[in-house]
């Protein structure tokens, strides 16, 4: 029996190939600093797709993926070409990365995933955090604000909508003293920070928006979101087969400083049978704990929207929860006369007078419908106007335990 016969005989081809693998293992832990960037774990994974599209590599690749992305400082989409999914070796400050990038196929429970890992021959993090500030610095909304708008797909986000030119509270319709008292307490939130640390408050702010529906809730917030710079992450309550757990992993995955949307909350309890067939399955212990516990996000604004705040749970609505609220109603006579006068800004004043008195009381998107429906006619406005009959509301029926 010669020697390597020996030695496999004494030490089972199992043993060594395991004691092989730890030692690969233990030198690549050494050489190689490695990180990975899920998809859903917040902006950076869209940054550094970015970062990619334009550095040389991508442009020389014969291996890529190509995608549509808005390009905020034109205004317009742009093709985007990143490595495809596999192994890219990229030059990057005298070094080398090494990166995969992974995907994982989604089901019709859970929806895919992508993650880039790249790999670094140094034990020093600091080439791998540069990298990821280089891309964030370079494509973070910087120069120019973008709204910004994520819907939950499953238990993750997807960005669904950007504008360039988002509204700001200039643009808004709204009695002024209700206006300016948003934008203070907006301003005096941001301003807070430091204070909210100091005294080791939880840094956030809710805000519940309530009235009839067409009156601008919505749109207000766009204009808090363009005030605050900040991405709106909206969520439907009564969304279907949405939990308490796919509600934790959607909060915990909100980037810090970011605007909750939650609307018509008084919606979310309605109708559910016995089996929670067909609807939302959040209960409201879930929701109260997703606002304020430990998933809640740092600095966020939550928003919550009702057209009916009699049917909501006042631990839902309480301070801390939403600290401020606001009524907004059907218009105002100043309402009515200001949105005539943004569509006919030389119209005489018995025209605004009459406009204006035929106007309040209605909701500002049917003062709006009325007015693209004149069509620049004076006088068909204020026709249509005063011959508006309201919709019938039809009553909901309450929440049911």
């Amino acid at each position: 029996m010669n020697r390597s016969d020996l030695l496999k005989f004494l030490i089972p081809e199992n043993i060594v190939e395991k004691v092989y693998g730890h030692v690969e293992n233990a030198v690549k832990r050494q050489l190689f600093t490695t990180v990975e960037i899920r998809d859903e774990t917040g902006p950076l994974f869209d940054y550094l797709l970015k970062w990619l599209d334009n550095h040389p590599y991508s442009k020389e690749s014969r291996t890529l993926e190509a995608q549509l992305a808005w390009d905020q400082h034109t205004g317009k989409y742009d093709a985007l070409f990143t490595p495809a999914p596999g192994e890219h070796v990229i030059p990057y400050k005298g070094h080398y990365l090494f990166i995969t990038r992974k995907r994982e196929e989604g089901t019709d429970n859970k929806k895919g995933s992508e993650s880039l890992v790249i790999k670094s021959i140094t034990a020093d993090q600091k080439l791998l955090r540069q990298l990821c500030l280089d891309a964030a610095d370079s494509f973070r909304h910087k120069e120019k604000y973008v709204y910004e708008v994520n819907l939950p797909g499953g238990s993750y986000w997807d960005e669904v909508n950007s504008k360039p030119h988002p509204r700001t509270f200039d643009s808004l319709i709204l009695d002024h003293e209700i206006k300016q008292d948003i934008i203070n307490d907006v301003n005096l939130f941001i301003s807070s920070e430091e204070k909210y640390r100091r005294l080791d408050i939880p840094y956030r702010r809710g805000f519940l928006f309530e009235g009839p529906p067409g009156n601008g809730k919505s749109t207000i917030v766009e204009c808090i979101a363009t005030l605050t710079e900040r991405p709106v992450f909206y969520m439907c309550l009564s969304q279907k087969e949405l939990d308490d757990n796919d509600l934790f992993k959607l909060i915990s995955r909100v980037g810090h400083k970011s605007i909750i949307l939650l609307e018509d909350v008084d919606a979310a309890f309605v109708n559910r049978d016995k089996t929670g067939k067909d609807s939302s399955q959040v209960t409201m212990s879930g929701l109260l704990n997703a606002l304020d516990g430990q998933m809640a996000p740092y600095g966020a604004i939550y928003i919550m929207t009702t057209n009916h705040k009699d049917r909501l749970d006042p631990a839902l609505i309480r301070p801390g929860r939403a600290d401020r609220h606001w009524k907004f109603d059907n218009a105002s006579s100043y309402q009515s006369g200001e949105m005539f006068k943004r569509f006919f800004p030389d119209a005489a004043s018995r025209d605004v007078a009459s406009f204006t008195r035929y106007g309040t009381g209605k909701s500002m998107a049917a003062l709006q419908t009325i007015l693209i429906e004149a069509d620049n006619d004076v006088k068909k406005a204020i026709k249509l106007a005063k011959e508006y009959v309201v919709p019938i509301q039809v009553e909901e029926p309450h929440a049911t335990e």
